[in-house]
């Protein structure tokens, strides 16, 4: 299971096809969630369509939240050389890439339209 996981997020110059389509999935989530966050700064853009565009947005960030969740069990179950679980956890999630990951799946909607 841990293999198949792993093999969502390989790299390379040939990538596993499941890597190619979640690659695509996390792509187009993040651009839909950022066009919604962006629209939404527009008084009454949604007019009447707030519901079916406030539960798309939770679902995109459901995505985001997963990809989150599954770089961490990755991080837990292959952890660099002698480097324990814990470490290899606290590392992805205090680099660049996880703290921007887990800002992307919890940052809520009211303190992104704050600013």
């Amino acid at each position: 299971m841990i293999d198949w996981m792993k093999g969502l997020i390989a790299d390379g110059p040939m990538p596993p096809r499941r890597a190619v389509v979640y690659r695509a999935t996390l792509i187009v989530s993040i651009v839909l969630s950022t066009s919604i966050a962006i629209i939404e700064t527009i008084p009454d853009a949604w007019n009447g369509f707030e519901t079916p565009v406030n539960l798309f947005g939770a679902v995109l960030l459901a995505v985001l939240a997963a990809d989150y969740i599954l770089r961490l069990l990755i991080a837990w179950f292959t952890p660099n050389g002698g480097e324990s679980r814990w470490a290899s956890v606290l590392r992805y999630a205090l680099s660049p890439y996880g703290i921007m990951d887990f800002m992307a799946a919890n940052t809520p909607k009211e303190f992104v339209l704050q600013f």
